[in-house]
């Protein structure tokens, strides 16, 4: 289905919308902060739970060459780019107190 716009009008609106996060368009929830920090925590232990295996397995295949022979170095290279995003990502999520609830959904203007 198409929406024909009339002549003269803007298509777009002048402001891009919030994005909303398991939320309903009333009154902030006295639970808000609860939520928030609930999953912030969630997010917080999940970065570790990634993070801890792939440095074991990077570590053990840089520490044993037979297995690294069988990766190969590209496969370690990848490996270890992973390792690096996945504590980058970690460190954003430990390294801020409080992470926002809602965003902007798009680029802000």
């Amino acid at each position: 289905m198409t929406t024909v716009y009339p002549a003269g009008r803007e298509a777009e609106p002048k402001s891009l919308p919030r994005c909303r996060v398991a939320t309903l368009p009333v009154a902030p929830s006295r639970f808000e902060g609860q939520v928030t920090a609930l999953l912030a925590n969630r997010l917080r232990i999940v970065t570790l739970i990634v993070l801890a295996p792939s440095l074991v397995f990077l570590a053990r295949n840089l520490l044993e060459p037979q297995r690294f022979a069988s990766v190969g170095r590209l496969g370690l290279a990848v490996q270890a780019g992973v390792v690096l995003v996945t504590a980058l990502l970690a460190a954003l999520a430990w390294g801020f107190r409080r992470l926002p609830l809602r965003g902007r959904c798009g680029p802000s203007s």
